[in-house]
């Protein structure tokens, strides 16, 4: 899931923004009589440009964000009662 939201959204965002506007701006377009823009003019560049500066800025807000405060002793997974405790910060 974290992986989808680090990665996967930004990038499709821009490209589901896009094509909404295409959607909304056919319509205006068909509305007033004018001619409505064609789906092969999509600015491609701008777009793989916009989801990889999006996902720079998710990665880089996650890793700033997140993490353990130092000082911590990390106890590794180890087998207890028949169950297994996973791997943890103690303080």
């Amino acid at each position: 899931m974290r992986q989808l939201l680090l990665f996967g959204m930004p990038l499709v965002a821009p490209i589901a923004l896009y094509l909404l506007w295409f959607v909304h701006a056919t319509r205006v377009a068909q509305a007033a009589g004018h001619e409505p823009p064609r789906l092969g003019d999509v600015p491609w560049p701008w777009l793989v440009v916009i989801a990889v500066l999006l996902i720079v800025g998710s990665v880089s807000s996650y890793v700033m964000m997140g993490g353990e405060a130092p000082g911590g002793h990390y106890e590794a997974p180890h087998l207890l009662d028949g169950k297994i405790v996973p791997g943890h910060i103690s303080r």
